[in-house]
């Protein structure tokens, strides 16, 4: 579309789009304030799977139900739509609290979202994000944040009214047994399985080398330790590799044959050898 018609569909989006989606999570509650004491001194907002590591975080923190929350006056806000903002639910989730904790990955952009919306109100609380009171660095800009990384944030900041709650936590796992996922072992481990076709279940690519796997439901005696979990379409590419002739001489394993026959192409056509 060439102008002037982009400055009509423009003006739809801004004046008619933006406030139906607004209206459209505010009517189904996309965005909701999970844990509201009436005393809350302090409120913490994040979104998507961020919250659940939030509250991973206050668990091992020692607040674990939504009582130990409300009882610590923290008020929880899980954004399950950010964009479109709605500046209103965030005044009313700020009210009466001295301090607003915005939990997001990578650049504060839901942080800057809302400042501005508090910028007018008649109360703002200091938002904190990526950096604290004082202008240290809290929440780190980079890579995701998981309950690990925020743990010792959020105990900055609660430490005046939680105590030494959850002192013996650190950013390593409450479990020592538990294994955390290395999302890089996948590609390091990750072996070469002379596929044409990587991660389809009728190729040997699907099988994979001890100690990585890039399936969840496969058969048990197939599996190692799970290292990771790849988008749909990625499961055999790192570090697979195309058929040649001297990897197929040297593959230790005989080649599984198809479930279903497969028709010869023009190209296999060509280099058979004549009758």
């Amino acid at each position: 579309m060439l102008t002037p018609y982009t400055v009509e569909l423009e003006q739809e989006i801004y004046d008619v789009r933006y406030p139906l989606a607004v209206s459209y999570a505010s009517k189904n509650g996309l965005n909701q304030t999970t844990v509201d004491p009436s005393d809350a001194w302090i409120g913490i907002a994040a979104s998507g799977i961020t919250y659940r590591e939030v509250r991973e975080a206050l668990t091992r923190l020692g607040l674990v139900s939504d009582h130990d929350i409300a009882a610590a006056g923290i008020r929880l806000l899980r954004m399950q739509m950010p964009i479109q903002f709605d500046p209103e639910t965030i005044r009313t989730f700020a009210r009466r609290v001295d301090t607003l904790v915005v939990v997001e990955e990578k650049q504060p952009f839901v942080e800057a979202l809302i400042m501005q919306s508090l910028y007018t109100s008649s109360h703002r609380p200091m938002v904190l994000g990526k950096h604290d009171a004082h202008g240290q660095p809290l929440f780190r800009t980079y890579g995701h944040l998981d309950a690990d990384l925020i743990i010792d944030p959020l105990r900055r900041v609660l430490a005046e009214r939680i105590g030494d709650r959850g002192a013996g936590e650190t950013g390593a796992s409450a479990d020592p047994g538990q294994r955390r996922l290395d999302p890089f072992a996948v590609l390091l481990l990750r072996v070469p399985a002379q596929s044409q076709h990587p991660g389809r279940p009728t190729d040997r690519s699907s099988a994979p080398a001890s100690g990585a796997t890039m399936a969840l439901f496969m058969d048990p005696e197939r599996v190692g330790d799970i290292a990771g979990i790849t988008c749909m379409g990625n499961e055999g590419r790192g570090g697979s590799a195309w058929p040649t002739s001297s990897a197929r001489s040297s593959d230790p394993e005989p080649r599984r044959r198809h479930v279903l026959p497969q028709r010869p192409t023009s190209r296999s056509r060509r280099h058979e050898p004549p009758a």
